[in-house]
């Protein structure tokens, strides 16, 4: 039989003293106990031979909810970082981020306009497609909707890969007009074979006279209306340098970073100093990238008599707390052209609807309007051969000329690339924006 074998007394009482001494120790340590929580235990009356147990803590009170993070100065750089529109979602009438961080980005853009021109993409199945559009006294960007099929690290909005096209004769117009004193009813003749597709040496370097055999004549107002490439090259030959039309570029932003709550590529510019090329580069061949966000900027900015509006997407930041701790301010970036030259071009852009490349899309059968306000548009085609990509472009804006009071202007950009099989136009999307924008 095993025989039993005692502690000592007096090793009992000193280790209830050593244990009552930690258990004093951990109390001084974490305060006091919530005054529902229960006290803690005692000690235990036998603790280790060698080494007594440390006292448990004392039982915590029920964990309270994490308190909201307080409304005050906030990191709108962090919050840049972390927006895209992709995972925004519809709360009301808007469209918010929630951010890992607690806050909401409130975004500045239409629910309703944003959602019609995404399906507007999935319905007709582009290859790539982009639209935007501006609110043009704020700068406030209510539509940015992408597309693309294939696999893409930047939204399409954003891209300044794709040509500008014929948009690049807004800028060359403006050079014509503000540097050169160009008149808008100024007559240019041309060869009639070339029209606006072709561009040939002989464009450039021969002279042509009204009346003759294979000739046709064009005011500079009808050469961006109905985006006749001779007429533009011709003039901007006869009346321009590189480095005037390099000036204006950069103005308009070419080749400089436009401030926006997103990484905004840079459209990239080259003037060539060659002839032709240069009559070429001036007339929208080649030479000159354009992202779409940028495209409704230029359209704003001759909207706003010349000032270039600084776009923006997010509206406000909310604390977790849902108080508003950070909103935007509008501002413009810089004037570009003079209020007179805008104006003119304006009115020019007008014809482009009216009259131009863009009346088709913009009128029905029977030559009604779609929209009931005037339309100011300039319209852009190019075709890559190899792979075959067709570009089309529109930018303007809506309502133009007179404001109208209580409507807001837009102004708008929209690009389509089509395969060999073409499904849809830049000039449609950019007419459907502008009719679920703009009051009926």
């Amino acid at each position: 039989m095993r025989t039993r074998k005692r502690i000592p007394k007096s090793l009992v009482i000193g280790g209830v003293l050593f244990a009552t001494g930690a258990a004093l120790a951990a109390f001084l340590r974490t305060g006091a106990p919530a005054p529902d929580a229960p006290p803690p235990p005692a000690a235990p009356a036998t603790p280790a031979v060698h080494e007594a147990a440390p006292a448990p803590p004392p039982v915590a009170a029920e964990p309270a909810e994490e308190a909201p993070v307080p409304s005050g100065p906030v990191d709108i750089e962090r919050v840049r970082l972390m927006i895209d529109p992709g995972q925004a979602v519809v709360e009301g009438d808007k469209m918010v981020q929630h951010l890992p961080d607690g806050s909401t980005a409130v975004l500045s853009l239409r629910p309703d306009v944003q959602q019609a021109i995404l399906d507007l993409f999935e319905k007709y199945d582009v290859p790539v497609a982009a639209a935007v559009a501006i609110e043009v006294e704020t700068g406030r960007v209510v539509v940015f909707a992408g597309r693309s099929r294939a696999p893409t690290e930047r939204p399409t909005p954003l891209d300044a890969s794709f040509p500008a096209a014929s948009v690049f004769k807004l800028v060359t117009s403006a050079a014509l007009i503000e540097d050169a004193k160009v008149a808008p009813t100024e007559s240019t003749c041309y060869r009639a074979a070339s029209g606006v597709r072709k561009l040939t040496n002989k464009d450039i370097e021969g002279t042509f006279a009204d009346g003759e055999t294979g000739v046709a004549c064009a005011t500079l107002a009808d050469g961006l209306a109905k985006s006749i490439n001779p007429v533009l090259a011709r003039l901007a030959d006869g009346n321009l340098s590189p480095r005037v039309l390099l000036r204006y570029a950069e103005r308009f932003a070419f080749g400089r970073a436009v401030p926006f709550d997103m990484a905004l590529d840079v459209s990239p510019v080259e003037i060539p100093q060659e002839r032709f090329e240069f009559a070429r580069t001036a007339a929208g061949f080649w030479h000159v990238g354009l992202s779409p966000l940028h495209g409704a900027v230029l359209a704003a900015t001759i909207a706003r008599g010349g000032r270039m509006p600084q776009p923006t997407l997010i509206d406000a930041v909310l604390a977790s707390d849902g108080t508003e701790a950070w909103h935007v301010e509008p501002r413009s970036l810089r004037r570009v052209i003079q209020e007179k030259t805008a104006a003119t071009l304006a009115q020019m852009m007008i014809q482009t609807v009216d009259s131009g490349t863009g009346q088709r899309d913009f009128t029905d059968r029977q030559g009604r309007p779609f929209i009931t306000f005037p339309v100011a548009g300039k319209t852009g085609s190019l075709s890559n051969p190899n792979p075959f990509m067709a570009y089309s472009w529109f930018v303007g804006f809506a309502p133009a000329g007179t404001p109208t009071p209580g409507v807001p202007t837009y102004a708008v950009a929209a690009l389509v690339v089509n395969e060999e099989r073409w499904r849809i136009k830049g000039p449609l999307v950019a007419r459907e924006m502008l009719r679920l924008l703009l009051p009926k």
